[in-house]
């Protein structure tokens, strides 16, 4: 990964760390660039329904 790509990762994470919401469920940036972003989730029993679905409020915010 070029230093640029790098810098760019590093500055996403740390708006992803200022996000209380982000930080609550446990959000991690894995990757960044220019028009993609992708986030990893872990499921855990404390994120999930009654039913052992992940909740509609967790699928919301991964997908916004």
């Amino acid at each position: 990964m070029s230093e640029q790509a790098d810098a760019l990762l590093a500055h996403g994470r740390e708006v992803l760390a200022s996000q209380p919401f982000s930080v609550l469920v446990g959000t991690e940036l894995a990757a960044l660039s220019p028009g993609r972003a992708e986030l990893r989730l872990a499921i855990r029993p404390d994120l999930q329904q009654q039913y052992g679905f992940l909740h509609g409020g967790v699928v919301s915010y991964m997908a916004d």
